[in-house]
Order: structure tokens, then C-alpha cells, then sequence
């Protein structure tokens, strides 16, 4: 390298390097090898008497194959010497991957939106679609009874014609006056019997058509869409469980077995995980057993989710749930049993993978992310709050208990919602566990079960575009639960903050 500016070889007190110091010397280093392999292609032309085109051609693949060697050799050695040129790269490379993940989330975040848009109008229009079914069905059947109203008198007029026929033919054939009487007595009983049984025939016309219409009028009271507006759309498809109809599908029984997954996580996991990292931080820093359960902590926070879904499926289903139930679906246990029916219903039906087991491997799954950011929060709390709290007399647990949890609480609470935050997007550990891709009824707490990415998963694997447009919307309703878990982790870790003083 050359420098016009005089160095002591110490970087401590020389000046650092410039670009226009640098760049001659990088050039140089950068033009080794495309010169090299240059110097090569004119030898071999020469010594192995190959042709100037075929030489040509194999020199310039090789060349543009070495331009892109040559441009990193000169652009790390300018990175090596320069830290200008360092701090410019870092920039660079900083706006041009912030921009890039920016133009990939607004791309998929537009696609998104658009998919849900057109998921929303296209069930708008199938409502208005079944309304205006549902009043031509009742349009048409009124111009059918109308016909067939029409139809039975016409056979009716027939009828009478062909009696009075035989009457006339039957008052021919009486020469006597007492063959005359009795003959128009028989045409009496004739006419007589005639109009009863038209009478009931139009009566059964007219009980048929009355019961028909009740019907009519029962399906429209029941699948008549009063309201048809976006708002209407929504919380139909939020309520509503999944069916065959993609216009008609809901996303309710994936809310609440995704609900019982965020609950199961909340009530098991927290206490246990807060319990540990208390533990770890405040009682067992030197001691063997707690640099153990670090150990394994940091192995389990590195573990695949899948591997999660493989050991809930073993631990929870065939060591504890499958001697429990039945193959006719109940509880072995009769108090279990007992108490299943008390909060579920007589005809409940149990199952050995449900939501219970479910929310089990899930919070195994979010317990090392729990503890780690608990003891990152208890770790974050001054030394000297607990050493004042015990110089003034109070015990160790009263100094967890009434100062190191409560300063700890803001992130601790933060790191709990971004743990359920996860467990409301897996989807890995549930496949392998065994839910449901399609389930039409509300599942509890001992059924089988689905969630919302299982919901996705299933019904973007499917070919029409119906189907698309209704996991975009689910996924839109994921990514709003997920933003609202999030804002509210920052809203309350910003307000806790706020009340800490120390």
C-alpha cells in the first residue's frame, strides 16, 4: 500500500486509512486472478495450438467467473484496512436489508388484505345469493300450488263431465217411471260421492301445500340473512363452526382450541416457569443442581417444536390418556367421568389426543422461553434493593415476594405474552400430535381439537381459491390476535416501567 501521508506503523497514532489511499493497492490485489487466469488461457492457446475461438470463448467464462472473486477481494480488503468504508458497508447493507424486509411485509401483508377482501365480498354476495334463493324458492312454490290448483279443478270439471256422462246414459236406459227414480236416486249418490271425494282430495291439496309452505317459511325465519353487511360477514365467520361451503365455513371451533391453548399455557406453564427462574436467580446460583437445569434449559430452548409434538404425544397420550378412556369415548375413572358430564354435558365425548394434552406439549414447548425471560427480568433488578430489604430485617422470600417480583413483574409479564404469542402460531408439534385439519363442532377440554394455523394449513392446501381466500382471512384474524398480544406487551411493560423507581 502506498500512503502519502507519513505512518508510524502504530494504529493507535497513524491517521486511518482513506479510500483514495486504498483503492490502487485493493485494485491490484483484485486483478490477480482474472490475470492469472488470463496469462493461463494464452499459454495453453499457444502451447496446445487450440483454436483462437475456443480459447476466446473458454477465457471469458473463466474471466467472468474470477470478476466476481476479484470484486470480493477488493471489496474486503477496502473492509479490512478501512473503517470508513466499514461503517459505509455497515449502512448500506443496513437500509438495503431494512427496505427489503419492508417491501416483503408490505407485499405479503397487501396480498393478505387483498385475499380477505375478495374472501369478504365473495361471501357477501353468497348472502345476498341465499336470500334471493330462498325468496325465489318461496316465489316458486306459490306459482306451483297455483298450478296444481289450476290442474285439480281441471281434472275435477273432467270428473263431473264423465258422472254426468254415466248419469245420462244411466237415465237412457230406465224405460219405467220406477226405473227413472231409481236411476236419478243412483245419479244422486253419484254426484254426492263425487264431491266428498274431491272435497278431501282438495282438502289433503291444500294440507300438503299449507305444510310445505310452514316449511318454507321455517327455512327462511332460519337461514334468512337479515343483515349482509361486512361487519354481519365477520362475525358469522368468527361464530360459526367449519363446513363444506367455503362461503358458509367459520373459524370457531380453531378460536377456542387455539382459546384453550393460550389458557392451558397460561395456568400451567407460568407458575412453573417464574417458580424456576425465582429459584435459579435467587437460591441456587452456585449450586449443582441449578447449573444443571440451566444446561438443559439452553437445550431445550434449541430443541425443533416437532420433537415436542413427538414427546406430548408420548408422555400425555400413551402413558396418561389412553388408559384412561374408553374406545366408546368416556372416562374409565367414574369421578372423571362424573365430572366431564358436570361441565361438558351429558353426551360428551372424550378422546385420548385432546385439547388438554394439546395445551400440555405446548407448554412444555413455551417453558424454557418463559424461564430464560424471567431470569432475564430478576437478573434485571438492582442488587441494592436486596441488600437494603436485608439489612432492614426482612427474610429472602419477603424480598422476592415484595420487591424483586414486583420490579421484575413488567417483563416477566412481557415475556409470558410473546411465550403465549408463539403458542397461538405453532402448528409443527400439533400435526405430529395428532388435531384435527377439519373439525365441525366446538371442541372442550377433553375432545379432539383444532387451531387456527391447522385451519390455515388446511384450507390453503386445498385447490380452489374459495378456500384461499378463507385462510387469508384466518390468517389476517391470527396476525390481529398476535398484534393485539404484542401491543399489549409493550403497553404494559411501558406503564410498569413508569412505576419502578431506583
Amino acid at each position: 500500500m502506498n500512503s502519502t501521508r507519513p505512518r508510524t506503523g502504530n494504529p493507535l497514532h497513524d491517521p486511518p486509512w482513506t479510500f483514495r489511499e486504498l483503492w490502487p493497492s485493493a485494485l491490484l490485489w483484485s486483478a490477480l486472478a482474472p490475470g492469472l487466469v488470463l496469462v493461463l488461457a494464452v499459454l495453453n492457446w499457444l502451447i496446445g495450438g487450440t483454436d483462437l475461438r475456443e480459447a476466446a470463448t473458454r477465457a471469458g467464462r473463466w474471466l467472468s467467473l474470477t470478476a466476481f472473486l476479484g470484486a470480493g477481494i477488493f471489496l474486503g480488503y477496502l473492509l479490512y484496512w478501512s473503517r470508513s468504508v466499514r461503517a459505509t458497508l455497515f449502512v448500506v447493507v443496513t437500509l438495503l436489508v431494512t427496505g427489503l424486509s419492508l417491501v416483503v411485509l408490505g407485499w405479503f401483508i397487501a396480498t393478505l388484505v387483498r385475499d380477505s377482501w375478495r374472501w369478504l365480498t365473495a361471501t357477501q354476495a353468497a348472502m345476498r345469493g341465499k336470500n334471493q334463493a330462498l325468496l325465489q324458492r318461496a316465489k316458486e312454490f306459490e306459482q306451483e300450488c297455483q298450478q296444481e290448483r289450476s290442474r285439480f279443478e281441471e281434472e275435477a270439471q273432467q270428473l263431473r263431465q264423465e258422472i254426468e256422462e254415466e248419469i245420462r246414459e244411466l237415465l237412457a236406459a230406465s224405460p219405467t217411471p220406477e226405473d227413472c227414480a231409481l236411476a236419478q236416486k243412483q245419479a244422486d249418490e253419484l254426484r254426492r260421492d263425487l264431491e266428498q271425494r274431491l272435497q278431501r282430495a282438495r282438502q289433503r291439496l291444500e294440507d300438503d301445500q299449507a305444510l310445505t309452505r310452514k316449511e318454507i317459511q321455517i327455512e327462511i325465519q332460519t337461514q334468512w340473512q337479515h343483515d349482509t353487511s361486512a361487519l354481519a360477514a365477520l362475525r358469522r365467520f368468527l361464530t360459526s363452526t367449519s363446513k363444506d361451503d367455503p362461503a358458509e365455513t367459520g373459524i370457531l371451533p380453531a378460536l377456542v382450541g387455539s382459546f384453550y391453548m393460550a389458557i392451558i399455557v397460561l395456568v400451567v406453564a407460568v407458575p412453573i416457569g417464574v417458580a424456576a427462574a425465582v429459584y435459579l436467580e435467587e437460591y441456587g446460583r452456585r449450586h449443582w443442581l441449578a447449573r444443571v437445569i440451566e444446561i438443559n434449559l439452553a437445550n431445550l430452548a434449541g430443541v425443533p417444536s416437532v420433537v415436542y409434538g413427538i414427546l406430548g404425544a408420548f408422555l400425555f397420550v400413551e402413558l396418561l390418556f389412553q388408559p384412561l378412556v374408553t374406545s366408546e369415548g368416556s372416562f374409565r375413572l367414574a369421578w372423571l367421568q362424573h365430572l366431564s358430564e358436570r361441565l361438558f354435558g351429558q353426551e360428551v365425548k372424550v378422546a385420548h389426543r385432546n385439547t388438554l394434552s394439546g395445551g400440555l406439549t405446548l407448554a412444555l414447548l413455551s417453558l424454557p422461553v418463559i424461564i430464560i425471560t424471567a431470569q432475564e427480568a430478576i437478573r434485571a433488578v438492582p442488587t441494592s434493593i436486596r441488600h437494603a430489604a436485608l439489612a432492614l430485617g426482612a427474610t429472602r422470600w419477603q424480598v422476592i415476594a415484595h420487591h424483586v417480583l414486583p420490579y421484575a413483574f413488567p417483563n416477566i409479564l412481557t415475556g409470558v405474552i410473546l411465550a403465549i404469542s408463539r403458542v397461538l402460531g405453532e402448528a409443527a408439534p400439533l400435526v405430529l400430535f395428532g388435531a384435527f385439519l377439519y373439525l365441525d363442532y366446538t371442541p372442550h377440554l377433553f375432545s379432539r381439537f383444532t387451531v387456527l394455523p391447522m385451519q390455515i394449513y388446511n384450507w390453503a392446501g386445498r385447490p380452489q381459491p374459495s378456500w384461499h381466500y378463507c385462510a387469508a382471512m384466518t390468517s389476517l384474524v391470527l396476525l390481529g390476535l398476535l398484534l393485539l398480544l404484542n401491543a399489549a406487551a409493550i403497553i404494559l411493560r411501558q406503564r410498569g416501567r413508569r412505576r419502578l423507581r431506583w
